[in-house]
């Protein structure tokens, strides 16, 4: 059975010595801090290291307008990205010299095929 965002954070407030929250959503001290806090330290850790089940390819086409330099063409990230692993054309991921800016990415083909971590549910988790 996997564990949900309210398990992960209850668990890591009773290892603290805190008390176990019933909800995310609640006015307690401890609920709030896990609600603010939890999808920080989630995101940082999926980073951390390229886990294999948060790894994904999306093949993306340049968006209307050019970047203002160093590269001609604009791709708009997929909305679950978390890091760039690589960037490619055609059917390769990799090998496309690009440069991330803020949640766009920059290169010099018209389309682009991405690797790159995404943020996944808790139930993806291993």
């Amino acid at each position: 059975m996997p564990l949900t965002a309210l398990d992960l954070c209850t668990m890591a407030l009773v290892k603290l010595g805190a008390s176990p929250i019933q909800s995310l959503d609640a006015d307690s001290v401890e609920s709030t801090v896990a609600r603010t806090l939890y999808p920080i330290v989630r995101d940082a850790m999926l980073v951390a290291h390229p886990w294999s089940f948060t790894i994904a390819q999306a093949e993306m086409t340049a968006e209307a307008g050019q970047p203002v330099a160093d590269f001609a063409y604009a791709f708009v990230l997929p909305s679950d990205h978390l890091r760039t692993v690589s960037a490619g054309v055609g059917s390769r991921g990799r090998g496309l010299t690009y440069r991330i800016m803020g949640t766009r990415l920059l290169a010099d083909a018209n389309s682009v095929v991405i690797q790159y971590q995404r943020r996944v549910g808790e139930d993806m988790f291993p």
